[in-house]
Order: C-alpha cells, then sequence, then structure tokens
C-alpha cells in the first residue's frame, strides 16, 4: 500500500520574495521566452504579487498568454493580472468562502480589510471605525462566519480583537479584487463583475 502525501513529502514553507526579487523573476522568465517587459507593466505585476511565488506563475503565465507581441506592455499585464484573478480565485478560494460573502455589507467590510492600512492582520477596532453603520451591525457575524469558513484565525500575539488571514493566497486574492473592483468603478466600465 502506498503512504499517504503529507507522509511522503516534507512540508516547506516558502519565504515572500521582496518586490526586487519578484522583478528579476519577471525580467528573466520573459526574456528566457525572447520577450520584454515595459517598465509600467512590471511595477504593475510585481505591485499585484505579493511577494507570493505562486500568484507569480499564475500573473505571468496570464501575462503571457494575452501579450500580443513580444514586448509586455501595461495595458497586457492589466489584462493578464485580470485573467490571474480569476484563475486563483477558482484554483485558492473553496466556492463556499465566494458564496459566504455574496452580501453587500460583507463585502464592504472585506473591502476595507483588503485596503490599506490593515494589510495581512487586522483589527476589529479599526473595522468598526471605518464601515457604515449597516456594516458594523453585521460586522461580528462577518468575523465569525470568516473565522468558520477558515479565512481568518485570531491573532492573539497581535493583541485581543486581532486577527490575521489563514492564507496569504485569500488576502491577496481579496485585494487585487477590492483593487481592480475601485480601477473599473473609477474608469466608470460599468457594474463590475469582481467579487468586491
Amino acid at each position: 500500500m502506498q503512504p499517504s502525501l503529507d507522509r511522503v513529502f516534507d512540508l516547506t514553507e516558502i519565504r515572500p520574495w521582496d518586490a526586487e526579487e519578484t522583478g528579476q523573476f519577471y525580467t528573466k522568465t520573459f526574456r528566457n521566452a525572447s520577450a520584454t517587459v515595459a517598465p509600467a507593466a512590471l511595477k504593475r505585476m510585481v505591485s499585484y504579487t505579493g511577494g507570493l511565488p505562486v500568484i507569480g506563475h499564475e500573473i505571468g503565465d496570464a501575462v503571457w498568454r494575452v501579450a500580443a507581441t513580444p514586448t509586455i506592455s501595461d495595458p497586457d499585464a492589466r489584462s493578464g493580472i485580470h485573467q490571474a484573478v480569476q484563475i486563483i480565485g477558482s484554483k485558492f478560494l473553496q466556492p463556499k468562502v465566494i458564496d459566504a460573502l455574496g452580501s453587500p455589507r460583507y463585502r464592504s467590510i472585506l473591502r476595507q480589510i483588503a485596503s490599506n492600512p490593515f494589510g495581512f492582520h487586522f483589527r476589529r477596532a479599526d473595522l468598526t471605525q471605518r464601515p457604515g453603520p449597516d456594516d458594523r451591525k453585521v460586522l461580528d457575524n462577518f468575523l465569525n462566519r470568516l473565522k468558520d469558513l477558515g479565512v481568518i484565525v485570531p491573532d492573539p500575539e497581535s493583541g485581543a480583537g486581532c486577527y490575521r488571514f489563514a492564507n496569504r493566497l485569500h488576502y491577496l486574492y481579496f485585494q487585487i479584487e477590492s483593487r481592480r473592483a475601485g480601477s473599473e468603478t473609477r474608469r466608470g466600465d460599468g457594474p463590475s463583475t469582481s467579487l468586491l
């Protein structure tokens, strides 16, 4: 009988890349395919990667698929990131998580968490100051729902009422979706298909 995979492989935590390493990854990878990356495109891809190699691979692959020429432009990067967000969501977020966030109030709170200054860690007290009164009424239900789904966990080391995302991919997905939704709203692209 074959042993289960968790007994065969040792889990290795991969350290996040810094901005320079992320930029080098994209530059070298595209150069190996005889392509170059415009500075604005590189900056955008580095920003959305969040230092996570798996996200870097998804974004790089999606950008490569949409690029029409061997020079990766900022519109190519934007379009590829849009596609990568959909792939990331379908691969790394269970449908029950996405379904659980269908409420406009929950989405509003999640936008607050996904935007600065909260980041990967956040405090409940900070959330009570930013959303509107309707959002505050459902805040505890929202936090309990995310805890039940395993998206966030209490972070007692940071203090009482502190939480962190259990998985950086969840946080980065929500952050990318939040940025994309805000960008579409500012450009006047009409109703967003974004989760947020």
